[in-house]
């Protein structure tokens, strides 16, 4: 249990570093727009991380199951990085929504753009609200099979099925991650932690994806 935890440790640790050196700090004092804007990235990029080391994880790397101690305590870091990854999920979606709501209720002044200040260049703005969209979706998606897979008395064969999911949604948060990211964060210290193990991560759901529709395709032809 004892790796298992300083594993868990050191990935959480490893992205919270990384997001610190990526960011002005100055920003943690400001008001609750500032905060805010600070905590949907990093929530976002916990969440996204976290699904990507569980799936490179799937493809059961040996190293990786030898220094864990074994196959079973392999899956449970598995597990773990899931769970964690729809927890960080869910805070992201509320840090994103509750201002705003907060803002409906009265409760909350609207955030308030200077006028005419620099704006943070968007290289992906034509795709932001579709990146949005498909994310929320996803989102929804995400806590449905995380529900699925947590129930005991989910029938197994039903749960692989159902798990073989993750690979082709994955994919599809990965577009909204990469889409919706600060553009600053690229050209930082987080920035370069992310694309390594978002693309390290898609290629492998998507040989998964591709995998699981070749049988699908192969049980059909016969």
């Amino acid at each position: 249990m004892t790796r298992l935890r300083l594993a868990f440790l050191a990935v959480t640790a490893l992205i919270i570093a990384l997001w610190l050196a990526s960011i002005d700090p100055a920003l943690m004092a400001g008001d609750i727009w500032s905060v805010r804007g600070l905590l949907v990235p990093l929530t976002g990029i916990l969440a996204i991380t976290f699904m990507a080391v569980a799936i490179l994880l799937s493809a059961r790397p040996v190293q990786v199951e030898t220094a864990l101690g074994g196959l079973d305590k392999f899956y449970r870091l598995h597990k773990w990085l899931g769970v964690a990854a729809v927890i960080m999920a869910v805070l992201h979606w509320l840090v994103e929504k509750g201002p705003k709501w907060l803002v409906e209720a009265g409760a909350l002044a609207p955030l308030q753009r200077v006028p005419n200040a620099a704006m943070e260049p968007r290289p992906f703005a034509s795709f932001r609200n579709l990146a949005s969209d498909l994310g929320e979706w996803a989102f929804y998606l995400l806590l449905v099979l995380a529900a699925l897979a947590l129930w005991r008395r989910f029938p197994y064969h039903l749960f692989f099925k159902t798990h073989r999911l993750m690979a082709p949604l994955f994919l599809v948060l990965t577009f909204h991650g990469v889409v919706l990211t600060p553009a600053s964060y690229w050209n930082a210290p987080i920035g370069l932690l992310v694309i390594v193990v978002l693309a390290a991560a898609a290629v492998a759901a998507a040989c998964r994806s591709w995998q699981g529709s070749a049988r699908r395709f192969g049980s059909l032809a016969k």
